[in-house]
């Protein structure tokens, strides 16, 4: 229905479900090495946007809140329950998501469902000396909607190249399905028209399927058009064929396989205990493969964007403005 970015940290968008409208605040909190000041400015900003919307509408506030959560739920049941990772003590930006989430009816969503610890990590420290887990993104709801949360936890086998696990949350709201009336306009290539060869046998055959025509008395205007549009159709479709709308790749081969072989490393390390020393070998190589394939993918963007400029120009220079305005 409308979305609106509230800061550099915060954005919204209202969707229009079969039951009721929800509105998902998506975040980005300050990390926990950043002063108290700027952590509260930004959960006082996130408490005027949530003011901001109707209770009657379903709230999701999810993101990198980098928060540590503590694991002990004692007097906070309303909130979050005992599902969490292990952890003794919440960090300042885990106190702050806990007194925000009960001022405003939320409940953690992600430490409702008992899962096994590495379905819960959504980021891992990148110290060398000693690699930790934590559990610092989340995803919350409405309390009054939290029947309708059906699962939370981590995609670890999702090859984003970097050192977070996406999460991914499942409601049971569906979303209406609107459906838009799409005109199929069958374009043909002309372009084959420039070659002389095929001009001829276009014009050939047109003559011959205007021969072909003949004025019936008893047909109407709208018969005999029809009959003159699918006779020129025909002879379209069978001398110049459909024009190829299919653009050129964005990402080149190479820059495809890359990809690949970055995925099938992902696996690898999902299937590997993270600490063992096949599993930091192979993490490493994954942090490499990942900034080349950054690498590749702006030199891929760099080539795309110049091509089209340079059919832009070719096509200005012969003042080809149809060719202008679909580049």
């Amino acid at each position: 229905m409308e979305w609106n970015p509230v800061s550099e940290r915060i954005i919204t968008a209202r969707i229009q479900t079969k039951l009721s409208r929800m509105s998902i605040v998506q975040c980005y909190a300050p990390t926990e090495n950043a002063e108290l000041d700027e952590k509260e400015a930004f959960y006082n900003l996130m408490d005027k946007t949530l003011l901001g919307i109707k209770r009657s509408e379903i709230i999701v506030m999810m993101g990198d809140f980098n928060a540590q959560v503590r694991n002990n739920n004692q007097d906070i049941e309303h909130i979050m329950s005992r599902h969490g990772m292990p952890c003794d003590k919440e960090n300042e930006n885990g106190q702050l998501l806990i007194e925000i989430c009960g001022k405003q009816g939320l409940l953690i969503g992600d430490m409702v469902f008992p899962h096994k610890e590495w379905h819960k990590v959504t980021w891992i420290s990148p110290d060398k000396d000693k690699q930790v887990g934590n559990q610092i993104d989340h995803i919350c709801i409405s309390r009054d909607w939290s029947n309708s949360l059906l699962d939370v936890r981590n995609k670890r086998g999702a090859d984003i190249g970097s050192d977070r696990h996406m999460i991914m949350g499942i409601l049971r709201i569906k979303a209406l399905k609107i459906l838009k009336k799409t005109i199929n306009r069958r374009r043909h290539n002309l372009k084959k028209l420039e070659d002389m060869e095929c001009q001829k046998t276009f014009k050939t055959k047109l003559r011959e399927g205007a021969s072909a025509l003949r004025y019936e008395a008893h047909e109407g205007v709208e018969e005999s058009w029809e009959r003159i549009k699918t006779t020129i159709q025909d002879i379209c479709e069978n001398t110049l064929g459909l024009e190829n709308n299919t653009r050129k790749e964005l990402i080149s081969d190479n820059t495809w396989k890359m990809i690949e072989r970055r995925k099938q490393m992902k696996g690898k390390i999902c299937a590997t205990y993270a600490r063992t020393r096949k599993g930091k070998e192979l993490e490493k190589e994954y942090v490499a493969l990942s900034k080349e394939i950054k690498k590749s993918f702006r030199r891929d963007h760099r080539a795309y964007t110049d091509g089209i400029a340079n059919e832009a120009q070719v096509a200005a220079n012969q003042g080809n403005i149809k060719v202008c305005s679909m580049l």
